[in-house]
């Protein structure tokens, strides 16, 4: 095995120390993903390995800090892996969620042009390519959203860290991985000592003993915090799902947690921002989604150094329609921020609530680092919003990602689209979202020339619309969601959606696909969700196709006979 990985011309004279290596108590599983990664290993370096590795049965600690050697890491990556040993075993893993605590935390350095955050991302899929990190949930263009990390290799990073002293963080299991790493605040002194499985014991990195019962560990930190002489250090808070989080708990947080960097307070049951929230000045990252929090204190904040602002969850609203109950969901989500143009420093707003119409937008023209948006606009201006909107987005250069969700309103948006009526907008758009416009696309789309994903919602597009979207020369990815066109029949005509190779259809209006021939040339993976009887037509034609994703009525045997004729023998998955 190890030697089919390396790219060698004289593999015989190798095959002995290979050998060897691989008889010796180490973790084989990383030294073949290490030659998988780099298979340019010279014999030299191989040889070295070999002599520093022991034949002890004891020695797998050291054998297994040789192997991590072997890997080439670099220190930021390095560190990255260290950091792993807060968690307990089986924890999933979401990637933006994790890079951006390295990034706070210093575990990883400018490099270059890549900013701290940039290279954490970059460390992520170094560790994911060493097999560090396994993969665990996919997209629908099948991107890893979701990471673990096997037993054996967590020992393994956990024994290494104890071993260097990488952590100081020594409180119990339940909260420790809420905590900053190198964060030596003690438990409170009236938690007592408890015996801890397995699962606590890898997070004991400095020897010592886990103590309050897992259930009560985080809440008896909140209640510690005012007398605590160490809170004033921490510089991560992660409080997501803990249902021991109240109101006054985030005013003494805001009271005592002075230097705090990141705070997530998702899927908590805080109702509000207090005031106190002002007194986090080094606060970069803040995290309310899927909280109640609809608005910050009166007199808002100001957060200099604020560089991600995540807001918004969605509820399921009953109407009564002819005299029948319904359920329909409702997105919402906090008030823009009073001086949200004198925090220069975001780089991402996701999402604010615009409301009136819409001047308070010209302050976001002022973030010029920002790089992604989303707006939720109410009211019945919303043609006065989207006009702010579009020309505060047109002064961003950085802004790669907008997100537009228009509530329902009385008004008749009717020239909210109208041709040329905005000459200054997004321009360098990557990935842009539209949910509830419900007059079709703003006729600048199709200037977007470097648009490479589109995701449609109530938006009601016409025949027109779509063969705007089929010119867009970049777009790879295409979403169309409930009520997001007119017609019943979609037809993916030649020349049109050159790029396309993601796409995925839940609309129930529509009932008929058919691909023409030279049509999608790129299309690597198809997505259909419907409630109705549906008609494909044409997916024999596509020369890329490799999955196709059908659920609904379908004729299914016309469907197969049509994978089967494809050259590229794609997988076909039905529901």
């Amino acid at each position: 095995m190890a030697m089919r990985l390396m790219n060698i011309n004289n593999q015989s004279e190798l095959q002995p120390i290979l050998r060897e290596i691989v008889s010796k108590p180490l973790p084989v599983r990383l030294f073949l993903r290490a030659l998988y990664v780099n298979p340019n290993k010279t014999k030299a370096e191989l040889q070295n390995l070999c002599d520093n590795l022991d034949s002890s049965t004891t020695a797998s600690s050291n054998n297994a800090r040789q192997v991590l050697k072997f890997c080439n890491l670099t220190s930021n990556c390095k560190n990255c892996l260290l950091y792993m040993s807060i968690f307990p075993e089986d924890t999933i893993f979401e990637r933006t969620r994790l890079v951006r605590r390295w990034a706070v935390e210093g575990m990883t350095a400018k490099r270059g042009r890549l900013s701290a955050l940039h290279e954490a991302d970059h460390c992520f899929d170094l560790l994911v390519s060493h097999g560090f990190l396994t993969p665990r949930n996919t997209s629908d263009t099948a991107k890893v959203k979701s990471y673990t990390m096997d037993d054996i290799i967590l020992d393994i990073v956990t024994q290494i860290a104890r071993e260097d002293h990488f952590v100081k963080n020594t409180h119990h299991p339940d909260l420790a991985h809420r905590l900053s790493v190198h964060y030596e605040g003690q438990p409170h002194q009236a938690e007592k000592e408890l015996n801890v499985t397995r699962s606590q014991a890898c997070w004991n990195i400095c020897g010592h003993q886990a103590t309050v019962e897992q259930s009560n560990a985080t809440k008896e930190f909140l209640e510690s915090l005012p007398s605590s002489s160490h809170s004033g250090t921490l510089k991560v808070l992660d409080l997501e799902d803990c249902n021991d989080l109240k109101d006054r708990h985030l005013k003494n947080i805001c009271n005592h947690v002075f230097h705090l960097k990141y705070l997530s307070l998702r899927k908590t049951g805080i109702t509000e921002l207090p005031k106190q929230l002002d007194k986090l000045q080094s606060l970069e990252f803040l995290d309310i989604r899927e909280t109640k929090v609809k608005a910050f204190a009166k007199n808002s904040v100001f957060l200099p150094k604020l560089k991600h602002l995540l807001a918004g969850h969605w509820t399921d609203e009953e109407l009564v329609v002819n005299g029948n109950v319904q359920s329909k969901e409702k997105f919402s989500t906090v008030a823009m921020p009073k001086h949200i143009g004198d925090m220069t420093e975001l780089q991402v707003i996701s999402h604010i609530a615009v409301s009136g119409d819409g001047s308070e937008l010209k302050y976001v023209g002022y973030l010029l680092q920002l790089v992604k948006l989303g707006v939720v606009v109410s009211g019945n201006k919303t043609s006065s919003v989207l006009r702010h909107l579009y020309h505060a987005t047109g002064n961003l250069g950085f802004l790669r990602s907008l997100t537009i969700q228009v509530a329902e309103s009385e008004e008749e948006n009717e020239n909210v689209n109208k041709r040329d009526a905005y000459p200054i907008y997004p321009k360098y758009l990557h990935k842009l979202k539209i949910s509830g416009l419900k007059n079709g696309l703003p006729s600048w789309i199709e200037k977007l020339k470097v648009l490479t994903k589109v995701t449609l919602h109530m938006t009601f597009i016409t025949e027109h619309d779509f063969e705007i979207l089929g010119r867009l020369t970049s777009l790879s990815l295409f979403k169309l969601k409930q009520d997001s066109c007119t017609g019943c029949t979609v037809t993916f005509k030649k020349d049109a959606f050159q790029s396309l190779e993601f796409l995925h259809i839940k609309c129930s209006a529509i009932t008929s696909i058919n691909f023409d021939n030279e049509a999608c040339l790129k299309l690597k993976r198809l997505a259909w969700y419907s409630t109705g009887e549906q008609s494909l037509l044409g997916i024999e034609r596509l020369p890329r196709l490799k999955k196709v994703e059908l659920t609904g009525i379908f004729d299914l045997q016309s469907v197969e006979e049509a994978i089967a004729a494809n050259a590229n023998n794609p997988i076909f998955v039905t529901n």
